[in-house]
């Protein structure tokens, strides 16, 4: 939801482990824990691309545990919405998300901004 932008309308659902858009689960639950060998023809704005690769690459070298652990921090959109269990399968509003994602985006600057400022002192 970087600049206002949706990367797709389908809803997310707070689930035990996590939030899961449904009709993508359905789809493709049967592979279980093998991998998912379907080639698909995308055709994408290359701005959109620039958004959205960085991220999949960073989360894709995420372990399933570890990515978990991330999602369940307290606060978190699907953390909110989950509640211990009281929110199981209700959707979890974009606002959220989004509100999430900004935080996470100007975490991602101040740790830049201190990144460089050690690079230039030493």
């Amino acid at each position: 939801m970087q600049n206002d932008m949706l990367a797709f309308d389908d809803d997310f659902e707070a689930w035990p482990f996590g939030p899961v858009i449904p009709e993508v689960y359905y789809r493709y639950c049967g592979f279980g824990a093998l991998g998912i060998c379907i080639k698909y023809d995308v055709d994408m704005d290359s701005d959109y691309a620039a958004i959205i690769n960085p991220i999949i690459e960073r989360k894709r070298m995420m372990n399933s545990w570890d990515w978990s652990k991330d999602i369940n921090t307290s606060g978190k959109a699907w953390n909110q919405v989950y509640d211990g269990g009281k929110g199981d399968h209700k959707i979890i509003p974009k606002r959220l998300i989004k509100e999430e994602n900004n935080i996470a985006l100007e975490l991602e600057k101040r740790l830049a901004y201190i990144h460089d400022f050690f690079c230039l002192v030493i």
